[in-house]
This record gives structure tokens, C-alpha cells and sequence, in this order.
């Protein structure tokens, strides 16, 4: 069985590795990119390896630990850094603590337990790959309502910095499945050591914070091209998809490669789809009008990562907030955060967005991603870099509220294997590396049956 998988990020190349796994040597992944990695893309500088997407490995990336042990990959432990608010309306600097400054620790702890306790709950779901069969409990709430509904109204402050500066946009607007599946794999005392709350939490979880982050050494991309390298046929980098014809008979691609104008055509059984699963995104494919109608809306946030050298700048890591006391982020465009992911290393990466209908140009002096990375430096009173590079994501796909509830992942699972099409990526399972390959796998166990000779 020949099989196309159309995507070379964590998603696309987890089938293929997968796949492989199985016993399945025809597979072939094509990547528009000229190189593979989708947001696990690495540059280099100072002599370390900057994170352009993907970051960090936590604790519970089981599929992704197990490859790291495969391809002996190194992996850094790095203290959590310090962190500080930016006031992006008054000016100035806060510490993060200073958001729960009008909370007692005791009203705190108590809105922790109240949060863990509904959490494991929905434990059995949120573990489960993917997110069919919705619980009623999770229907029509944003994950600011839940957490007001579960009682603890509170750790919208906290969990701000973790899903909207991380680009997922505001705690007022994203589903609360969403939200608690990314959770599960970003565990909350993690969260809460990382970003200067340690001393807030109820002191029976604070013996459990873990004193650092985990990195892959050389990057995120190492990874992936490790595995793209353990393929049977390397990646088809730089690959223009022109067509997809299904059939009864299977699955026909016509594509290009680089500038060469010269179609190519390759014949497959099965194809499975790893890239952000908008229209305009599958506009190479043969869509029947039932499959348009479903994945109609589809969409993503326009994220930005943009790597400089600040030529002063002593803080680690800040988060933006939208004025003195205001919850919230500043409003789009605008940098939502900066790291510095090597303590001792000057080079940062600063992480931006901007509205939906907006793909800002990545670089020049006005409207820019850099324009907003230097307006973002001198807030803070420091000075700007010379040099600024910058990459733009199609970044966290997914469903309004309303399309969640009525149903839309099930009709998705239902169209699993039809015209021999899969699936995959931060869609079906949230966007983070771990969620897409742990799903990618799970499409290979379901529809793809081990064969003789499998890994």
C-alpha cells in the first residue's frame, strides 16, 4: 500500500514514522517547505540552538520522549527563568505574583483545589486522543466561563500567560476543551513554578515543582529531521501540490518541486492530510461539497516569532498586559511576549499576533513584525537589536464554540478513511508537538493494520 501524507511538520512526518512502525515502507511526505519541521523550525545563533515554535518538552511528551530515546538526541535542562509584567499602556514592569496581590493565599489554594478536582473529572476524556463525544459539561463554555462555573474565577489570571501569550488567544473566547486538553500535557504547578507563582500554590504542591525546563539541545527541527532521515524515501521538500484526484480506485497527486514548472504525478492508495485543515489551505484537493460545508469554519491565528539581540534587555521572559491591572493581552498587532530560552546567550525570541484578517509583513520600518519587536524593546526603556529575524505560523486551527458543540469532531471522525483521506495535527488534537504526533499515531493504530515485517 503506497500512502501520501501531505504535511512535513511533527504531524505528517509522526505518520510517516508511524506508518513505517507498522510495516507500511511506501509512504511519502511531501513538505512545501525545503525543509521539514513545520513549527518545530530551529535557527542558530551565538552558538545555540533558538526555537523558532515548538520549545519545550515537558514531563508528560510521552511520544515525543520516546523518540528523543530512540534517536539519542541530547536534551538541556534549563532553570525556569524569571519573569516580569509589561504594562504596555503606563509603561514600567510588575512581578507576575502581583496579579493575586488583592487575593489572600488561602482563597487561592482554595480555587486550586476546586480547579483539580473538576480537572480530574474530565480526566478520562482529556487523556483520550482527539475530541469526540464533547461532555455536556463542556458544551458552550469558554474557558473563562468554566472556570467561573467550576469556582475558581480566579486563575484566569494565571492561566492567561500560559495560553493567550502562548498564542492561543483570549481566556474569554477559547473553548474550554481546547484550553483543558492543552493542560494535560502543560500541567498547571508547571506553569505556575515557570512564572513565579511557586510560592502561591498550596505548599503539598510545591515539593513537586520540577527546578527547570527541558530542551532539546540542537532544537525542535533535530528532531524532526531525525526521523524524516529514518524514512524509506526521504521527504519531498519544496513541493507544490497542484492536484489531488480520489477515486474508487485510489489517490492521485500531480505536484511540483522548487521553481522546476515541470508536473510530476504519483499514484498512492491512502493520503493523509497534516497540514491546518482550512479551505484555502486544501485548495489542491478534490473537496466534495459535504467535506467543504464541514470544514468551512476552520481557522487559524496569525503568530509570529521573530529572533533578536536586544542590546539591553535584564529580564528572562515578560508577558504583555493590555494596562496597569488589566487582564489581558495589549490589542493586535502587538508582541504578546519575549524569552530569552539560553540564560547566559544575548539573543531572544519575541512572539507576536495579529488579527485574523491581518498577515503582517515580517520585516521594514512601519507595520512590520519588526517594527512591533523594537516598539515592544523600548517600552521597556531598553535599546533594539541591528538584527531581527522573523517567521510567521498559521498558528493553533480550530472551530468556533458553536461548531464544537454541534458536533463537528464527530462528523470529522466520521469522514476518517472516506475516499481513502485521514486526518491529522493540532485540528483534531490540539496544537502543541506532543497532542499532534500522540494523534497521528492514533490514526495509524485505528485505520492503518500492523503488516508482516512491522518495527
Amino acid at each position: 500500500m503506497r500512502v501520501c501524507v501531505v504535511g512535513g511538520g511533527p504531524a505528517g512526518l509522526g505518520a510517516a514514522y508511524f506508518l513505517k512502525r507498522a510495516g507500511y515502507d511506501e509512504v511519502v511526505v511531501f513538505e512545501k517547505e525545503v525543509d521539514v519541521g513545520g513549527k518545530c523550525h530551529t535557527l542558530k545563533r551565538d552558538g545555540r540552538a533558538y526555537d523558532m515554535g515548538a520549545v519545550e518538552v515537558t514531563v508528560h511528551y510521552d511520544v515525543v520522549h520516546d523518540l528523543i530515546a530512540e534517536f539519542g538526541l541530547d536534551v538541556t535542562l534549563t532553570s525556569v527563568p524569571d519573569g516580569v509584567v509589561l504594562d504596555y499602556v503606563n509603561g514600567g514592569t510588575e512581578s507576575l505574583p502581583s496579579l493575586f496581590a488583592d487575593v489572600s493565599k488561602v482563597t487561592l489554594a482554595l480555587q486550586f483545589a476546586k480547579f483539580f478536582e473538576a480537572q480530574e473529572e474530565l480526566a478520562d476524556y482529556l487523556d483520550t486522543p482527539g475530541f469526540t463525544n464533547l461532555p455536556e459539561s463542556l458544551k458552550g463554555l469558554s474557558f473563562t466561563q468554566w472556570l467561573a462555573k467550576v469556582g475558581a474565577p480566579l486563575l484566569e489570571r494565571f492561566f492567561w500567560m500560559p495560553l493567550t501569550c502562548y498564542g492561543y488567544g483570549d481566556l474569554s473566547r477559547i473553548p474550554a476543551v481546547y484550553a483543558l486538553k492543552f493542560i494535560t500535557v502543560m500541567p498547571f504547578h508547571i506553569h505556575a513554578l515557570r512564572h513565579g507563582f511557586g510560592d502561591l500554590l498550596p505548599r503539598h504542591l510545591q515539593v513537586h515543582l520540577p527546578p527547570y525546563v527541558r530542551r532539546l539541545t540542537h532544537g525542535m527541527q533535530d528532531l524532526m529531521e531525525k526521523i524524516a532521515g529514518s524514512l524509506k524515501r526521504p521527504p519531498v521538500t519544496g513541493a507544490t501540490i497542484e492536484k489531488v484526484t480520489r477515486s474508487a480506485t485510489g489517490v492521485v497527486v500531480d505536484y511540483r518541486v522548487g521553481d522546476d514548472p515541470t508536473v510530476k504525478r504519483e499514484r498512492f492508495d491512502r493520503i493523509v492530510l497534516a497540514i491546518p485543515q482550512t479551505l484555502a489551505n486544501l485548495s489542491f484537493m478534490d473537496l466534495s461539497d459535504a467535506e467543504k460545508a464541514l470544514l468551512k469554519p476552520v481557522s487559524t491565528i496569525h503568530y509570529y516569532t521573530s529572533l533578536t539581540k536586544p542590546k539591553e534587555l535584564d529580564y528572562e521572559i515578560f508577558f504583555a498586559l493590555n494596562g496597569a491591572g488589566a487582564l489581558g493581552p495589549p490589542p493586535a498587532p502587538n508582541v504578546l511576549m519575549f524569552a530569552r530560552n539560553w540564560k547566559e546567550a544575548p539573543s531572544a525570541v519575541f512572539y507576536s499576533y495579529s488579527t485574523p484578517d491581518v498577515e503582517l509583513p515580517l520585516a521594514g520600518a512601519t507595520g512590520s513584525v519588526e517594527a512591533l519587536v523594537k516598539q515592544a524593546i523600548a517600552v521597556t526603556g531598553q535599546q533594539p537589536g541591528d538584527e531581527t529575524t522573523s517567521v510567521s505560523w498559521q498558528y493553533f486551527p480550530q472551530v468556533p464554540q458553536a461548531e464544537l458543540d454541534a458536533g463537528f469532531y464527530d462528523r470529522l471522525d466520521a469522514l476518517q478513511g472516506v475516499n481513502g483521506t485521514y486526518y491529522t495535527g493540532g485540528l483534531l488534537n490540539f496544537e502543541l508537538v506532543e497532542k499532534a504526533m500522540e494523534y497521528s499515531k492514533t490514526i495509524v493504530e485505528r485505520f492503518f493494520p500492523e503488516r508482516v515485517g512491522a518495527e
